[in-house]
């Protein structure tokens, strides 16, 4: 029952993740744990010109942490 802009916000509070050019970013302790993945999206925009961004998106073992963290009560 939270947005996904509230859960953003709560997971920068507790120093899991910060936001850099746009991006949603994991802090190291948690970056190599399996917890999310970088994708990139590719599109051509209105001049004609191919772009890129990327995102960032939870694994599964990302939602199980995501859960444990609601379950101690910190979401």
């Amino acid at each position: 029952k939270m947005s996904g802009v509230a859960l953003n916000k709560k997971l920068q509070e507790l120093g899991i993740q910060y936001r850099q050019s746009g991006t949603w970013m994991l802090y190291s302790q948690y970056r190599d744990k399996g917890l999310h993945q970088i994708r990139v999206n590719r599109y051509v925009n209105h001049k004609g010109e191919v772009m890129s961004n990327q995102y960032m998106v939870w694994t599964e073992k990302g939602r199980l942490f995501l859960h444990s963290l609601k379950a101690e009560g910190k979401l």
